[in-house]
């Protein structure tokens, strides 16, 4: 659980210092603390990462899940398009789920999307 405002400078460098060896361009962010301006909310980070063989977008949400979001399990795939999914609890008894889908669900462009989502046993999310 947030404990106290996260800027979004704070957000993207903590991103940034997670990422392995690597350059990074358009960094973009939000931050908890409303200071005026409506743009607090919960905390997120984004940038695109290369690591020499091309350019990826990677963000990190922080939040809490909505009571009915079914993050713990994988997406029914009548509904959701992807390739594979894993869902598994971890040692700290969170459970992680790693969706490997597509940016465009009707495949339009076959540009893929992975998405995980780590789910702490207080109900922090991590996306």
């Amino acid at each position: 659980m947030l404990s106290a405002p996260v800027s979004k400078d704070q957000m993207i460098a903590a991103l940034k210092s997670l990422l392995p060896p690597g350059g990074t361009s358009s960094p973009s962010g939000r931050r908890t603390a409303d200071d005026g301006d409506g743009v607090a909310g919960e905390p997120f980070a984004g940038l695109l990462y290369d690591d020499g063989h091309g350019e990826a977008q990677v963000t990190v949400d922080l939040g809490r899940p909505y009571p009915s979001a079914a993050v713990t399990s994988c997406p029914d795939k009548t509904l959701v398009s992807y390739d594979n999914c894993t869902t598994g609890r971890q040692p700290d008894n969170s459970v992680l789920t790693v969706v490997q889908g597509y940016v465009h669900p009707d495949k339009r462009l076959p540009t893929k999307q992975w998405d995980a989502y780590l789910v702490r046993p207080d109900g922090g999310i991590f996306q």
